[in-house]
């Protein structure tokens, strides 16, 4: 029998107010930055791997992480073409699946997005365009729209991947139209809040983040060729940075830290930047770039003064000065999707091995690793961490392993 123990809820009666921030839990973590809050957990895993709690399959194809709660699982999933939300217990019993729309099924089919919960409410949007809200206890739909027929948004080429933005009772999203190229919505019913025309460019695999500048709040999009700041509260673009035009892939959401922006891309000339934002919020200066800090979709995690991420062409762990954007540190490992808990950074590769890297004074060591053998498809999918607990999903799978110190396990 599987017991896992849960953390006190945070925050999960808080009013909905304005000002009054809510407990979202969405992803790449809390924050939207990879970096998990967990204490206690293995730093040797054995030569086997952590134990595998338990699995399901059966969640259709794609690439979305799930998102985990206190109590519940959600996940996308694609079977025959129609997108799923599914809701699991923690020990891996469906509740409930609900189908919201169409999924891209052109090429590497099926959901890249992952479910946004807060509030008792779950978001969620598809390869095809749907947005849809639905309740987390039971299923309930309680709105839906599309980004292309209801918002004329323009798809890119491989298919919305965008995870919903939620900030208060806003819900951001960006169709990537014309005109209405990113628009917020209540959350609450799905109502249109604000559009604007943003970049003017088509939407780039990567989701929006929130970032409060000198008590400015701004939302910050990437776009085919272009990284832009518009005010949260209304819609106006606050400024835009063009980004060269030899590359359109930005799968990662930019990070923002005490007045910087950064960018990472796997396929463009300048590959990742540093951007200094004005104190007014209305302008943004290059620092520098680097063309061997590559990483494509993997993630980037910004950790004291650094950026943690594997290359694109060259896959090997690398860290970079985030100050001098200087490449100080790298450890041969394949590339993949990199988060970070505890001092310790997981790294879930492309070809399938998670592996275990020690992070001491700004140095990586590679400590262990085990390989995923259930599920199909590419490994894409971000690993996700919760109560002692990493959740892997490969394509039609989905894993839970015992990482937390708790189950018995010695900690070297």
């Amino acid at each position: 029998m599987i017991r896992i123990l849960f953390s006190s809820v945070i925050g999960m009666t808080l009013l909905l107010t304005t000002g009054q921030r809510l407990s979202v839990e969405q992803f790449r973590g809390r924050n939207r930055d990879g970096v998990y809050p967990e204490t206690g957990l293995l730093k040797q895993w054995p030569a086997e791997g952590p134990k595998l709690l338990w699995s399901a399959e059966g969640i259709g194809i794609g690439y979305g992480s799930p998102t985990v709660t206190d109590d519940r699982l959600f996940i996308n999933g694609d079977i025959d073409s129609l997108a799923y939300l599914f809701a699991y217990e923690l020990n891996g019993i469906l509740i409930w699946k609900r189908e919201f729309g169409q999924n891209f099924s052109v090429h590497h089919g099926g959901p890249r997005s992952t479910p946004t919960v807060t509030d008792g409410l779950v978001y969620v949007t598809s390869g095809m365009g749907d947005v849809a809200c639905f309740d987390a206890e039971d299923g309930d739909l309680k709105w839906r729209l599309n980004m292309i027929t209801d918002l004329h948004g323009t798809n890119c080429l491989h298919g919305y991947a965008q995870s919903p933005l939620i900030d208060d009772n806003y819900l951001y999203c960006q169709p990537g139209g014309k005109d209405t190229n990113f628009v917020a919505l209540n959350r609450l019913t799905g109502k249109i809040k604000w559009v604007s025309s943003g970049s003017g460019q088509v939407e780039s695999f990567s989701s929006p983040i929130l970032i409060n500048h000198k008590g400015q709040k701004q939302v910050v999009a990437l776009s085919e060729h272009a990284l832009y700041g518009l005010d949260a509260r209304t819609g106006e673009r606050k400024w835009l940075y063009d980004l060269d035009t030899t590359g359109f892939v930005h799968a990662n959401m930019p990070i923002y830290q005490n007045g910087n922006l950064y960018y990472v891309a796997g396929t463009s000339a300048s590959v990742s930047g540093r951007l200094r934002l004005s104190d007014d919020g209305n302008h943004v200066e290059e620092v520098w770039h680097n063309r061997f800090f590559d990483n494509c979709m993997g993630g980037v995690v910004s950790l004291d003064g650094h950026l943690v991420a594997t290359g694109h062409r060259q896959g090997w762990l690398k860290c970079l000065d985030a100050e001098r954007g200087i490449v100080t540190d790298s450890v041969k490992l394949s590339r993949g999707a990199t988060i970070y808990a505890d001092s310790m950074f997981y790294l879930y590769t492309e070809k399938g091995i998670v592996n275990l890297v020690a992070w001491t004074d700004g140095k990586l060591k590679p400590v262990s690793s085990f390989t995923v053998t259930l599920g199909n498809n590419e490994h894409y999918a971000h690993p996700v961490i919760r109560n002692g607990v990493l959740y892997i999903r490969h394509g039609d799978a989905l894993m839970a392993y015992a990482i937390g110190a708790k189950d018995g396990l010695t900690i070297h």
